[in-house]
């Protein structure tokens, strides 16, 4: 009786163990989806405010109800934007344009020099950069290039047209028109 006693104890004492894993196993997955499930909330939360830019925009760019087109709020600002693909470049330089500020650009990797990032900084009252599209090595530089001038720098989500507009429609972007002025 005492080694049937016995062996049904391990058997139990198992069976806990196994359970018990399975328990961790689960909580860990529990906890990785709540944090997924996190990041995915605070994206979503980013895209309806450059949603909400974008609509502002869109409805800003055209000419008010008198009849006299919406004032341009960043002119006289340089902005150098860092990254992205080369085919997304006339589009960002049709968002600066459309806020009168001028508009220079730096590939961020192979295509153009990171020497050559210096003079622009230097060029240039914001820098902004899409996080998701520069090489990390592009990224430290342009930062350690704007606090070694004193620029403002921005990195971005994404390397979208949205991105770029929620930016420049910032408060401290526009306190940066009236500096320049």
């Amino acid at each position: 009786m005492v080694a049937d006693l016995e062996r049904r104890l391990a058997l139990e004492s198992r069976r806990s163990a196994a359970l018990t894993e399975r328990l961790d196993r689960a909580k860990a997955a529990i906890a990785e989806q709540r944090a997924a499930r996190a990041s995915a909330d605070r994206e979503n939360a980013a895209l309806r405010r450059e949603l909400a830019v974008i609509e502002t925009s869109l409805q800003e760019s055209g000419s008010s109800a008198s009849g006299v087109p919406a004032q341009p709020w960043l002119d006289g600002i340089t902005l150098l934007y860092v990254g992205c693909h080369p085919n997304q470049v006339a589009h960002l330089r049709g968002v600066a344009a459309v806020a009168y500020a001028g508009f220079m650009h730096h590939g961020g990797g192979i295509e153009h020099h990171l020497s050559l990032l210096a003079g622009l900084v230097s060029q240039a009252n914001l820098v902004v950069f899409p996080v998701d599209c520069i090489s990390h090595h592009a990224a430290r530089i342009a930062k350690q290039l704007c606090r070694q001038a004193g620029k403002r720098f921005i990195p971005l989500r994404s390397a979208s047209v949205a991105s770029l507009l929620a930016a420049l429609r910032r408060p401290a972007v526009a306190g940066l028109a009236d500096a320049a002025d």
